[in-house]
């Protein structure tokens, strides 16, 4: 008997930690490097710190809009005018985390994971500043709402080579350009590691359609992380 539930707690952790590949600049590397809010606004961080079953990515929902996806061990951030707000999980119970933001505040909403072998329970909390801070360290910047400015990497110094630009395009239909040139999408991670390959230092310009699923700004962000771009921004169009 003991050997059986020994067997299946190695299961249930592994599952809990299968596929566990959130990426993105870490929070230590872009903490200093967040844009200015603008007059009125106030920034929320949503974060998960937890590990524990990175397939489970429900989507982040402000005042009941989708703003960004809960992945393991990341984070996003959304500037927000002043005033009420609720930070929820689609498909889950629990009630939503409420506060009122006011404006050049920023609040911080930990997404946390209760689990055990029947079940896994994700719900949001906001979190004191000196907490999330801490906890931050471990997370990776995942992009959540397209509208928000990818803080930049720290500048290149005087040595490096000089950085050039970069542009992709996602249009309505999905479809990727580089620099206006139309390319298939399963060319796009070779493509970038080439450029990357060329110049390190390149910066990146994403241009999406508003309308163009989130998952589709992520799979455009995951390649250019992975292929070591991490001086991107993102503009909706």
């Amino acid at each position: 008997m003991k050997k059986l539930l020994a067997c299946l707690a190695l299961f249930v952790l592994a599952s809990f930690f299968a596929g566990c590949t959130t990426t993105g600049p870490r929070y230590t590397a872009v903490e200093d490097n967040f844009p200015p809010l603008a007059a009125g606004t106030g920034r929320i961080f949503v974060y998960r710190d937890a590990i524990y079953n990175p397939s489970r990515m429900p989507a982040v929902l402000l005042n009941g809009e989708q703003v960004g996806l809960s992945k393991a061990q990341g984070f996003f951030y959304v500037d927000q005018p002043a005033g009420e707000c609720k930070i929820g999980l689609s498909g889950e119970s629990n009630p939503p985390a409420s506060f009122t933001l006011s404006a050049g505040q920023t609040v911080y909403v930990r997404i946390n994971v209760h689990t055990n072998l029947s079940q896994t329970i994700l719900y949001p909390e906001v979190v004191d500043a000196s907490i999330a801070q801490r906890e931050l360290t471990t997370c990776k910047y995942t992009s959540g709402n397209a509208t928000a400015e990818t803080p930049a990497e720290p500048a290149a110094t005087a040595n490096d080579e000089s950085p050039s630009k970069m542009e992709i395009i996602v249009d309505q239909g999905g479809q990727i350009s580089i620099n206006g040139d139309p390319i298939p999408n399963d060319q796009l991670l070779p493509l970038l590691k080439k450029d990357h390959d060329s110049n390190p230092n390149i910066a990146v310009l994403i241009k999406a359609d508003k309308s163009i699923p989130l998952q589709k700004m992520d799979d455009v962000i995951n390649a250019c992380t992975a292929a070591g771009l991490n001086r991107f921004s993102l503009q909706t169009q």
